[in-house]
């Protein structure tokens, strides 16, 4: 089973993929693999080809790309056209080595992968807590993070195909007992099968 950790930057998914861990589930965060992929050199090589400018001394200069992207849409989703089938690739890889596998993936739409999911998870937090949390997180101005929320699937589509919506601006408890229940159900219900 793959279940889909989603919704915008700044929600908290972390929270969500953290607590699932702790409670000893098989995790995955689709940012990791994206800083995986900034190391491989034909990723490197792809991004330099692509995005002139962007790489620096063999390296991807993330702050350069991400002015780059968050300034011109049409280069935003060519670098999506880029790094996405790459990370669903490495999704369905490691789906097939466990029987549950939770998946934090911010761009559940954009990147044309709902359907591989058996579930969605959806997180959604205020405008103004997201905004705080990446103005912090990122050490960015709250015109680029503003940017970069703005540039997102509206909140309402995720809500409208999720199976389970946190919010999380409650309580940490009461979110961490909600995982928690249902974190239960699923691997008693994935043991039976």
């Amino acid at each position: 089973m793959l279940i889909a950790i989603t919704g915008g930057i700044g929600v908290g998914k972390s929270t969500i993929i953290d607590e699932l861990k702790k409670l000893g589930a098989n995790t995955i965060k689709t940012d990791e693999i994206n800083k995986e992929l900034l190391l491989q050199p034909h990723y490197i090589e792809k991004i330099n080809a692509e995005f002139p400018g962007v790489v620096e001394k063999g390296q991807i200069n993330k702050k350069k790309l991400k002015k780059l992207i968050f300034n011109d849409e049409s280069m935003r989703l060519k670098l999506n056209s880029i790094a996405h089938p790459l990370i669903l690739e490495k999704i369905i890889d490691e789906n097939k080595k466990h029987d549950l596998l939770f998946v934090e993936i911010p761009l559940l739409y954009e990147s044309n992968s709902k359907d591989i999911f058996d579930q969605v998870w959806f997180v959604k937090s205020k405008y103004e807590n997201r905004l705080d949390r990446i103005m912090k997180r990122d050490n960015i101005s709250s015109s680029l993070a503003s940017k970069i929320i703005l540039s997102q699937e509206k909140e309402s589509n995720y809500e409208n195909i999720a199976d389970y919506v946190f919010d999380n601006d409650k309580d940490i408890t009461y979110i961490q007992s909600s995982i928690k229940q249902l974190w239960e159900q699923l691997s008693s219900k994935n043991n039976q099968t």
